[in-house]
């Protein structure tokens, strides 16, 4: 369980980098 929640925070952090790169604009969210 400990293994599949900490996938899912890696999965959310690096969906948040993607769209920060994505985007030129920082964004207040990811701060």
């Amino acid at each position: 369980m400990q293994f599949l929640k900490f996938g899912s925070y890696l999965a959310i952090i690096g969906f948040t980098v993607l769209q920060t790169a994505a985007m030129p604009k920082p964004m207040p969210a990811y701060l």
